[in-house]
């Protein structure tokens, strides 16, 4: 899920990878664009400030449509 289900290749990620940063209060936004087998992905980490650590609240994919929120976790 991290990588939106694309192949790692660690080589295409960090050759492509670009990143936006937004924070305000406790909440904070970083979306991540990729391209791997000439295949765009962008993502976006939703976080949340808990006890002092940042902790990862939500995670969606623009490009896959879907959200980790969307899924029954225990």
């Amino acid at each position: 899920m991290a990588l939106d289900n694309a192949d790692y290749d660690k080589p295409a990620i960090d050759g492509s990878l670009k990143t936006i940063e937004a924070v305000k209060g406790d909440d904070a936004k970083v979306v991540v664009a990729f391209v791997v087998a000439n295949n765009a992905h962008r993502l976006e980490w939703k976080l949340r400030k808990v006890g002092g650590a940042w902790k990862i609240s939500d995670l969606l994919s623009v490009t896959g449509e879907w959200a980790l929120s969307q899924y029954q976790c225990e």
